[in-house]
């Protein structure tokens, strides 16, 4: 499976991105239908917080390659009407390979796909401004004999990590998986009363003529670290124009870079009049 738009699991994850993972689990479900199957391995993603844009799976299969083809179309079909022209570059293509000395077990690949079907990955609650609560299905791999399945969920609403943590170890005992969650990352509530969001957005607007763009995103920053040792500290953070984080196709606008760096330096300037 290759060829899809991919992205940042927070920023993207709103624009109706297809997930390679899931796609291929859809792949293998129509596959299974035209003759006997196992499956040996492959699989892939880059990080949890990337929306999986190409994976790749290994099969054993007597099923024709007519009929691979065939379930080839009906995917396509699936990803056109699903996703209408958000997936105009998916592909998905076969190739011989030597036959692998060893394969999943059945009931092991059956629980595989059970996990993958029930675990959410997308948005999962938004507002008017954005996202809320989302999750990603981010890689799959196998790592010593072990089959691993690494997500990723976000959330700024007090409570819905918890949440998710309970949701995941339930699809866990369900499927047989053993569940590990990490600690989460801190939170950091956007502050409209920010007096040096105030003091930065007016700088930026002397220097450039034009007003900043200044909003919460659905992402995890660095800020909340700060945050979390100090409530009391008014934190900004502040970046170039990027597009497609995490994504084949992802850029920075170089002509951003200067202003970033004259706004920080008048910044620097204005805090140390202002403790004078």
């Amino acid at each position: 499976i290759s060829g899809l738009r991919g992205g940042h699991s927070g920023l993207e994850i709103n624009l109706h991105r297809a997930n390679a993972l899931k796609v291929m689990r859809n792949f293998l479900r129509l596959v299974k239908g035209r003759g006997n199957f196992q499956a040996a391995g492959g699989f892939g993603g880059t990080a949890v917080n990337v929306i999986p844009s190409s994976v790749e799976a290994v099969i054993v299969t007597n099923a024709s390659l007519e009929n691979l083809n065939q379930c080839a179309e009906m995917l396509k079909f699936q990803i056109k009407s699903k996703y209408d022209k958000g997936e105009p570059d998916f592909k998905i293509t076969f190739e011989n390979v030597e036959r692998p000395l060893k394969v999943y077990s059945t009931k092991d690949f059956s629980e595989f796909t059970n996990l993958i079907t029930i675990v959410h990955s997308g948005v999962y609650a938004a507002n008017d401004s954005m996202v809320e609560t989302s999750a990603n299905i981010g890689v799959v791999r196998n790592a010593d004999g072990v089959l691993k399945v690494e997500l990723l969920a976000r959330s700024n609403v007090a409570g819905m990590l918890s949440d998710f943590v309970t949701m995941y170890e339930q699809a866990g005992a369900m499927t047989n998986f053993e569940v590990k969650c990490s600690k989460p990352s801190p939170t950091w509530l956007s502050n409209p009363a920010s007096f040096l969001s105030r003091i930065m957005a007016k700088i930026f607007k002397d220097q450039n003529n034009y007003a900043a763009r200044v909003h919460a995103i659905h992402a995890g920053l660095e800020c909340g670290t700060f945050a979390e040792k100090n409530r009391n500290l008014d934190i900004v953070s502040i970046g170039t124009t990027n597009e497609n984080i995490h994504s084949p196709q992802e850029r920075l606008h170089l002509k951003t870079v200067a202003p970033e760096v004259n706004l920080i330096r008048s910044t620097l300037e204005k805090i140390s009049e202002l403790e004078d």
